[in-house]
Formats: C-alpha cells, sequence, structure tokens
C-alpha cells in the first residue's frame, strides 16, 4: 500500500512537471508583433553607447538637472496659469536643446511624454472646467519630479554602461501615469491618457534586452490597443473602454507593483511634533528610532549604530514612517523622525488628514497639518463641513474652517438656517450665518415669525426680524392684534 501511495505521488509531480513545462513552452512560442514607438515621441532603442556619445551626453544630463531644479524654484507663488505656460516652456526648452542624439536618456524620455500628454489635455479638456487647470500643472510638476528621479539612473548608465532598466521603467512610469489619470475629470481626456499609457508600457516592455520575458504582456497589450480607437466618439463611449482597459491592467498583473514616484528630495515639514498624533499606529509600533531614516534623496535607509547609512539598499517607505505629510504635488507621503519625506511610496491620502479642506476647484480633499492638500482623492462635501452657507446660486453647500464652499454637492436648504428670512418676493427662506438665503426650498411663514403685521390689503402676515412680510399663508387677525 505504501509502495502504491509513493507511486501515485511520484505520478503527480510527473503530472505537474508536464503542465509547467506546457505553460514554459507556451511562453516560449509566443512571437513579438513588431512595435513602433508611440506617435509625437524621439526615442532611441540604441543598446551601447561610445565613449565620445557617453563624453556628449553626460554634461547635457547635469545641466538639464541644474535647470529643472531651478525651474521648480522659480515657479513658486505664480498663478496656476502662469506655472503651467512656465513649465510647459521649459521643458520644451530642455527636450528642443537635447534633440536626437540625446534621446538614450530616461530623464528625456519623462520629460518628453509631459508635452505629449499635456498635447491631450489642451485638445480634450478646457479651463472653464473645475479641476482642468489643476490636471496640467499635476503633469508638468509630477513629470519634472519624476524626471529628477530618473537622473540617477542616466547618471549610473553613463558612468558605469550599465543597462537601462527599460522594464522596469516601463512599469514605473505607467504607474505614475496611471496615478495622475485619476485626478482627471474630463472622460475623453482619461480615456486618451489611459490608452497614451498602455503605448508607453508597450513600447518600454518591447526595447528591453530581455524583451521575451515580456512578451505575454507585449502581446496583450498589442492585441487591446488594435481594438481601442485612437479617439473616442463621447463620453460614454470613452467610459465604456476605460472599464476594458482597467480589466486588461489586471490581467497584465502589474498592480502587486509599487510604482516610486519622486518627491522633492529631503523636504522639511514644519511643526514635525504636531503631526505625531497622526501616525498610523501599525508603523509607529514597527519604529526603532533611528534604525530607520530617509536619506538626502528621499529613500528609508538602514542606519547603523554609529549613525552611518547603509547604503546598499533602500527599504520600504513604512519603515521610515513617523508621520505622514502631504508633498508639493499632491502625494501623501511618510515622513522619518526628522521631518524628511520618502519618496519611494506614496500613501491614500486619508493618512495625511488631520483636516479636511476645499482646494480652489471647489474638491473637498484630506490635508495635513500644514494644510498641504493631498490631490490623488476627493471626498464628499460632508467631510470639509465646519458649516453650512448658501453659495451665490443660492445653493446650500459645506463650508470648509476656512470658509472656502465644496462644490461637489449640495444640500437642504434647512442645513444652512442660522435663521429663516423673508426673500424680495416674500417667501421664506433658510438664511445662513452670513444672511445669504438658500433658494432650492421655502418654508411655512411661520419660520420666519418674528411677529406678525397687517398687510396693505388688510391680511396678517408673518414677519421677520427685519420687518419684510411672508406672502404664502395669512393668520387669524387676532394674531396681529397682539
Amino acid at each position: 500500500m505504501k509502495n502504491f501511495f509513493k507511486m501515485t505521488s511520484f505520478v503527480r509531480s510527473l503530472s505537474a512537471l508536464a503542465v509547467l513545462m506546457s505553460f514554459s513552452l507556451q511562453a516560449q512560442e509566443l512571437i513579438l508583433p513588431q512595435i513602433t514607438a508611440p506617435s509625437a515621441l524621439e526615442e532611441g532603442t540604441q543598446r551601447e553607447l561610445s565613449v565620445a556619445q557617453i563624453a556628449e551626453l553626460l554634461p547635457w544630463a547635469k545641466e538639464s538637472k541644474s535647470f529643472l531644479s531651478d525651474l521648480l524654484d522659480q515657479v513658486q507663488g505664480l498663478p496656476t496659469e502662469q506655472k503651467i505656460e512656465r513649465l510647459s516652456q521649459g521643458i520644451k526648452q530642455v527636450v528642443v536643446e537635447s534633440s536626437t542624439k540625446h534621446s538614450e536618456l530616461l530623464m528625456r524620455y519623462v520629460l518628453n511624454r509631459s508635452l505629449v500628454v499635456l498635447e491631450i489635455l489642451n485638445q480634450e479638456t478646457s479651463d472653464e472646467f473645475a479641476g482642468s487647470a489643476d490636471a496640467k500643472l499635476r503633469v508638468l510638476l509630477s513629470s519634472i519630479y519624476f524626471a529628477l528621479k530618473y537622473y540617477e539612473v542616466d547618471l549610473a548608465f553613463l558612468t558605469k554602461k550599465s543597462a537601462l532598466p527599460f522594464t522596469s521603467f516601463g512599469k514605473d512610469y505607467f504607474f505614475f501615469l496611471h496615478e495622475i489619470n485619476k485626478s482627471i475629470f474630463d472622460a475623453s481626456a482619461q480615456f486618451a491618457v489611459q490608452r497614451l499609457s498602455l503605448e508607453f508600457l508597450q513600447w518600454d516592455l518591447y526595447r528591453d534586452v530581455n524583451n521575451t520575458v515580456n512578451a505575454p504582456q507585449i502581446v496583450k497589450i498589442n492585441n487591446a490597443l488594435k481594438i481601442y480607437p485612437k479617439k473616442s466618439s463621447s463620453d460614454r463611449s470613452a467610459i465604456s473602454y476605460i472599464q476594458q482597459m482597467k480589466k486588461l491592467i489586471q490581467q497584465l498583473n502589474l498592480n502587486n507593483l509599487i510604482a516610486p514616484i519622486n518627491v522633492i528630495p529631503g523636504q522639511n515639514i514644519k511643526e514635525i511634533d504636531s503631526l505625531k498624533s497622526k501616525t498610523d499606529p501599525e508603523f509607529r509600533n514597527n519604529l526603532t528610532y533611528p534604525s530607520y531614516l530617509n536619506d538626502s534623496n528621499g529613500y528609508c535607509r538602514a542606519v547603523s549604530p554609529i549613525g552611518k547609512f547603509e547604503m546598499s539598499n533602500y527599504h520600504e517607505s513604512s519603515k521610515c514612517a513617523y508621520a505622514f505629510a502631504v508633498d508639493r504635488v499632491g502625494y501623501c507621503r511618510a515622513v522619518d523622525v526628522r521631518g524628511n519625506l520618502s519618496m519611494t511610496d506614496y500613501y491614500e491620502s486619508t493618512k495625511c488628514a488631520a483636516q479636511y479642506l476645499v482646494d480652489k476647484s471647489g474638491y473637498c480633499r484630506a490635508a495635513d497639518m500644514n494644510g498641504n492638500l493631498a490631490m490623488t482623492d476627493y471626498f464628499e462635501s460632508s467631510k470639509c463641513a465646519s458649516k453650512y452657507l448658501a453659495d451665490k446660486s443660492g445653493y446650500c453647500r459645506a463650508a470648509d474652517a476656512k470658509g472656502n464652499l465644496a462644490m461637489t454637492d449640495y444640500y437642504e436648504a434647512a442645513k444652512c438656517a442660522s435663521q429663516y428670512l423673508v426673500d424680495k418676493s416674500g417667501y421664506c427662506r433658510a438664511g445662513d450665518s452670513k444672511g445669504n438665503l438658500a433658494m432650492t426650498e421655502y418654508f411655512e411663514s411661520s419660520k420666519c415669525a418674528n411677529s406678525f403685521r397687517v398687510d396693505r390689503s388688510g391680511y396678517c402676515r408673518a414677519s421677520d426680524s427685519a420687518g419684510n412680510l411672508a406672502m404664502t399663508d395669512y393668520y387669524d387677525s387676532m394674531k396681529c392684534s397682539r
């Protein structure tokens, strides 16, 4: 009997091995389609550079890094529209000056692609709609920070002649663009950017030296792109295609990877002590100060007993998490005990939520202790509700602690009622604390009754605190004779 079970186990092992070999053969048999670079891109596929080419590229990379860092400082304090114009002009200058001979650097890829995404937003969205300008600014700022991160990779490539990591870069950039796309509210623009992100991913996976390893993903993306049109015919079709693309992304098995999106290295957070109470308890309990700290580039490193960083590898940002704060681009980041942000991961905005505030476009956002808004999510307006006020059109809105109105929802007029007043037409309305009337509903005149008075026609009416008569009801004359 024992021999029988041993034989059965052996047969099962052989069967499992045969299945694995079958899958392996199927993967090897996949033939890669011919992939061309997405339109509007000038990106090379060169594998090795000569000494002369490296000597030419290295100064450009360093100068571009310095230029981009200065550009970020120059736009501080400018209005959104001017920021967009200044940043786009600066990026164009870097890309144009690099020309095709410098097209082998990942930093340039990111900048070039940001201009393509910006052009899509210019074509598909209007600045008249809430959030459009913010989305454009977010693309440009995030792309510059992302490009600066890949400067380090380019430097290693040029000085050590290491191979460019197209697969990891492709997946990294895909998640980067995928997250940015969440803050784009126009359906046609969101579809176009999502389709473009798949084109970029396919191209990056294809040009890797070991692209056969990526064959299943490349083929799956290539087949899907043949079905998706380059431009959606309507918002309804755009939404339908977006849903299909989300299913495709799940099938690519990429969602288990973390997209390391860059922040300002070494940015100091003011009043770090006030952030302690907002630290996630799970992370707080795992922190053994000062075993892990963020280095000057924002990477979470182990710290030796003598206080030196161990530079051989970096850790997930949760190891360094002492608190959470929002970076300049609007991502929620882990903060170490010295107040430095980690650059390798970002978190859902609720991690940073010390308060909820309304942004310029009227969306309710999580905000850290310093008032910086996390822009990756927005919430129902009641989250921001410090009070309720009527807007210029007479809708009752949630207002944050600073008095900014959240415009995504409106509420029944009674929410705004700190008093009841009669409007010019004689209707009793809810009035907010500033005296603005909520016009979506009117109430029985008794709500406005500060007193009762007889009108010109001899009817007894309710009168509000300002002496205005409510004309929708009349009362027994005895009420007016008191």
